[in-house]
């Protein structure tokens, strides 16, 4: 199954730009289709990522873009996820001073780590039951709305 960007958008996109005035019918096809091919190499790369996983997500997309170097000018779009405690941390070590709402104590800091542990492992448990329900459906039907699919 290959899916194809809409042309009439990548014109658009292409046209947005002030140093464009027209844009021929072949430029737009040939753009179109090396997008399609980006996407389509970085979304296997990431899929690679996953060991072989059913579900492609944005934190595999994420570990491509910011460990290629290739893929260098996306990570500003597409960072690594990271916890308000890292990004916190990150802060103090650079010197930049928050404020002291922000700071996040050590008793805090211990019951927020059973509570991320606790969603965690609820998160688990509803992936698991959804996995299951879907094996459950019938074979023929599917949700493209969490999977990617590669050729």
């Amino acid at each position: 199954m290959s899916a194809h960007l809409p042309q009439t958008r990548i014109k658009t996109i292409i046209k947005s730009s002030s140093d464009v005035e027209v844009v021929s019918k072949e430029s737009t096809y040939l753009i179109t289709r090396a997008a399609e091919l980006f996407i389509k190499k970085l979304a296997n790369q990431a899929y690679k990522e996953t060991k072989r996983a059913k579900k492609l997500e944005y934190k595999n997309i994420a570990n491509v873009v910011n460990s290629d170097h290739c893929y260098e000018f996306l990570r500003e779009i597409i960072p690594r996820k990271i916890t308000v405690r890292e990004y916190l941390k990150l802060m103090k070590e650079q010197g930049v001073d928050i404020g002291s709402d922000y700071s996040v104590s050590s008793s805090e800091e211990s019951s927020s780590s059973e509570e991320e542990k606790e969603e965690e492992k609820e998160e688990e448990e509803i992936e698991q039951e959804t996995t299951d329900t879907s094996r459950n459906k019938n074979d023929h039907e599917s949700s493209d709305s969490d999977v990617i699919v590669l050729d």
